[in-house]
């Protein structure tokens, strides 16, 4: 089954390349809120490194389908996307409805509802 991510990350060449969902590259100047409600409004989930998007969703209680914070920068770029390909394709699912944030240790996923 195919899904739909919006996409604010650097390899997203690479990670397009590994996985069989559609993706959406945002413009870096697009604003968070934007980005989020966009992403939103098309059942998607957002993949992002931004962590101004937490604060978005839970101390301004912004809706979203579902948030993944990629945290890891102390990971080579092809390792980094490589690992993001692999939680996807493992745990996508988990992620609909959730805000994780996914660090070269772990995968943790908080509900969005309240």
């Amino acid at each position: 089954m195919t899904r739909t991510l919006i996409v604010t990350l650097c390899s997203l060449s690479a990670i397009r390349a590994s996985i069989s969902h559609t993706s959406t590259k945002i413009a870096p100047e697009l604003k968070t809120r934007k980005c989020l409600e966009m992403a939103t409004q098309t059942g998607r989930v957002l993949l992002t490194e931004d962590k101004d998007f937490g604060n978005l969703v839970f101390r301004t209680n912004q809706s979203a389908h579902g948030v993944l914070l990629i945290r890891l920068s102390d990971l080579p770029p092809r390792e980094a996307a490589s690992l993001v390909c692999d939680v996807i394709t493992a745990r996508g699912q988990d992620i609909v409805g959730h805000f994780a944030v996914l660090t070269s240790k772990a995968l943790r996923v908080r509900s969005l509802e309240p």
